[in-house]
């Protein structure tokens, strides 16, 4: 399931009733008491009956683990089955009781929730209307499972302060309809621009500045078109990271790195809705480019491809070229912002109240180097004074 589409079209007033999905359920009880088992039969019965009637679903079955507490997940068989199915692509939604019925770990709960979303399934909570294919679900679910791991009074406190510093920093609680905007992990940007856009913007005041280098962290492949001689990109990999600067990035695929949007034009990018040529992949795209140097000249010389490579070009151009101009980043975003302005100063007092408010003394000592005590001394020459 694409959910960057997803959330999209419930934006666009869809529901997650409307769209075409394949449903599972899961449901637990935490001891094997009769009234407990005969819940866990009405939990089913009431499951299967709630999928099998909406006519865009498909119901793929149910996970139930009985006598089990919610707490940990290690001991939950049939929720690790679940979680395995969800990564072989075999699951679009899970709808389950609550979020206790699902864990009372709040780590547990954002843990499996972000994983899941990772790759492309959602979970309804129906008991409290949280539905993660919503794009504020993530901060009701870190609420709801504080409350359920009994977190309750020091989480009103960090709520509102959390609150309070957001709307002071320009980050918007609640969900994103605003005509005109949409938002960001929580702030709200210029309709029609990505994080992508604004990264590169940035990479571009690097590349003509004299006194910077730039280091861009992320796992988003898309961003490795950035690298240059000044700017480089740590690639984060599951366990680790790859360090890309522009002779690494050649060596490794043997074109440039301004390329990656030539690459994306013919071997697509579903992640992204990219669709590229039908039939051509990173091997073949890699070939052509390492040969004709772009996609404006693989079509220049078409007439010098042979049988079936040829028909596919030929069958896919228009999707190429917009496939490379959907894969390009924006680096001209109107931000009126210059590297001095973002250039990072050091930890202020406001952040330091931030950290003691919440707790966070680890980062206090890790950021905070302690004021030492003056001390007066004098020079002395002679040993009687």
């Amino acid at each position: 399931m694409d959910i960057k589409r997803a959330r999209e079209d419930l934006r666009k007033g869809k529901t997650i009733y409307d769209m075409q999905l394949r449903v599972v359920y899961y449901a637990r009880v935490s001891t094997d008491k009769d009234d407990q088992l005969n819940s866990l039969e009405n939990q089913q019965n009431y499951f299967e009956e709630m999928i099998t009637e909406n006519k865009n679903w498909v119901f793929c079955g149910g996970y139930i683990d009985e006598g089990i507490s919610g707490t940990a997940v290690k001991n939950r068989e049939r929720f690790l089955k679940m979680i395995e199915d969800a990564t072989l692509g075999k699951i679009d939604m899970i709808v389950t009781k609550e979020i206790s019925r699902f864990s009372r770990n709040t780590v547990d709960s954002i843990q499996y929730t972000q994983e899941l979303l990772s790759y492309g399934v959602g979970i309804n909570f129906i008991n409290d209307n949280i539905n993660t294919f919503d794009s504020d679900s993530e901060l009701r679910l870190t609420i709801m499972s504080s409350i359920a791991q009994e977190e309750v009074r020091k989480l009103s406190e960090r709520v509102r302060f959390g609150y309070k510093r957001s709307i002071e920093k320009g980050i918007v609680p609640g969900n994103d309809n605003f005509y005109g905007y949409k938002k960001n992990k929580g702030k709200l940007e210029i309709d029609g621009y990505e994080a992508d856009d604004i990264i590169g913007t940035f990479s571009s005041l690097i590349t003509n500045s004299e006194d910077y280098e730039g280091l861009i962290i992320s796992s988003d492949r898309d961003l490795l078109q950035l690298i240059n001689d000044k700017v480089t990109v740590k690639l984060l990999k599951a366990k680790d990271y790859i360090m890309m600067n522009r002779q690494t990035f050649f060596d490794t695929y043997g074109i440039e790195p301004i390329k990656v949007i030539d690459l994306k034009g013919l071997e697509g990018d579903s992640s992204d809705n990219i669709p590229g040529v039908k039939g051509i992949g990173e091997k073949t795209a890699l070939k052509l480019l390492q040969e004709y140097g772009s996609l404006e000249n693989i079509y220049v010389n078409l007439d010098k491809i042979k049988g079936k490579l040829q028909e596919k070009l030929e069958l896919g151009k228009d999707s190429a070229f917009m496939s490379k101009q959907l894969a390009t980043i924006y680096k001209e975003v109107p931000t009126n912002l210059t590297i001095d302005d973002i250039l990072y100063k050091g930890p202020s007092n406001e952040l330091r109240k931030m950290y003691e408010e919440l707790e966070f003394y680890s980062l206090i000592k890790n950021s905070y180097v302690p004021e030492q005590d003056s001390v007066d001394v004098k020079i002395i020459k002679d040993i009687n004074e």
